[in-house]
């Protein structure tokens, strides 16, 4: 039974449609530079002081300390500062004046130790101490410069370890520029390239039907090449905003990068994706050491059934782990779930596996 000549010739273009929205240069790529650091997350970094930051200038130091009961709790303040002759005090209720010691900026955070603590500049070294009682207790800092000149300098910098990323499961990473450093595949505007290829699927589809009384083969030929085409047209439909007149889709494609190991990216940028939606992400993995188990094939995707790849974690606003998606194949898409932020890779800790990971998202273009 033979199949209409005009069918044989749409039937390939379709073939090739699904290379136009990446192309095989995207599909087949070299192994990318690495993928933005996963860092833990710190507390909210509040200053023990603001100023002391300019580099050979000159600083008065003043610090107050708290006085305790038996049980730890706050009797008073007591203020151990003098500056420059109370011209500009550390506050109006000042008691226990001292002489202050001059320092020389810029000057780093306090170090808390055994009954006291000790101030350090950023150079490392020690430029002050002071030890307190057991019914004494560290409070605030204070600092000015000895030339009265007004303090802009900044505050110290926050030298905190955050907590262990697996002990508290709260991460971060880079901001991911998406509209800066992302290629848009699809323009947010009607698409060229499908009311051509539906023109000629429709073709077919008449070609087809007018000799779809007797064969029924054809017929069956005829009618998925009607789904194709309905489906082509939702396709057009949603990428130009049919259902708002006013508003047309754009695809983006961003790459992270190369990710081995374990780590965590964030799939937004951290204050406003501006209309961006995350639609699925692209995993290819380009280094799989040997003696991994393949389940089939030469002719069709090799999928590591009896040892996987690795796992994919998708991960909710407040950190709760939404899904997790196994990594069996060595070229997988993941569909991302709506509320996602961003996800944790865990490729195995010996580094062995590489693999580049891309975002595809679609951003709402209003005209």
């Amino acid at each position: 039974m033979a199949i209409p000549a005009i069918i044989l010739k749409v039937l390939p273009e379709l073939a090739r449609q699904a290379f136009l929205l990446a192309g095989l240069s995207f599909l087949r790529r070299a192994l990318l530079p690495e993928s933005p650091p996963t860092s833990g997350v710190r507390n909210v970094y509040v200053p023990p002081f603001t100023g002391g930051q300019e580099a050979g200038v000159q600083y008065f130091f003043g610090f107050s300390i708290y006085f305790l009961d038996g049980n730890g709790n706050i009797l008073r303040e007591e203020v151990r500062a003098n500056w420059n002759n109370g011209s500009d005090n550390f506050e109006q209720t000042t008691s226990g004046l001292f002489n202050a010691p001059i320092l020389s900026g810029p000057i780093g955070s306090p170090v808390r130790v055994v009954n006291g603590f000790k101030l350090f500049n950023t150079a490392g070294q020690e430029v002050f101490f002071t030890q307190l009682g057991q019914d004494w207790r560290f409070a605030r800092i204070k600092i000015g410069r000895t030339d009265g000149q007004p303090d802009n300098s900044g505050a110290p910098p926050d030298n905190s370890i955050p907590p262990a990323v697996g002990g508290d499961g709260i991460a971060d990473s880079p901001n991911p520029n998406i509209e800066r450093d992302g290629l848009k595949i699809v323009q947010g505007s009607p698409i060229v390239a499908i009311p051509s290829f539906a023109a000629a699927l429709a073709a077919a589809l008449a070609a087809a039907k007018s000799a779809a009384d007797a064969l029924t083969a054809i017929k069956s030929i005829a009618d998925a090449i009607s789904s194709i085409l309905d489906l082509l047209k939702k396709l057009k439909d949603f990428l130009d905003g049919k259902d708002d007149p006013n508003s047309r889709k754009s695809i983006i494609r961003y790459d992270f990068g190369s990710i081995s190991k374990d780590g965590f990216l964030r799939l937004y940028p951290n204050l406003n994706s501006n209309g961006i939606q995350a639609s699925y992400l692209d995993i290819q993995i380009l280094s799989i050491p040997i003696g991994f188990g393949k389940y089939f094939g030469n002719k069709s995707p090799n999928r590591y059934r009896y040892q996987s790849l690795g796992y994919i974690s998708f991960v909710s606003p407040s950190f709760g782990i939404m899904e997790v998606r196994e990594i069996e194949f060595n070229r997988v898409s993941f569909i991302v779930p709506n509320d996602a932020i961003a996800f944790f890779y865990h490729l195995g800790l010996d580094g062995e596996i590489k693999a580049n990971v891309t975002g595809f998202y679609i951003k709402e273009e209003n005209q």
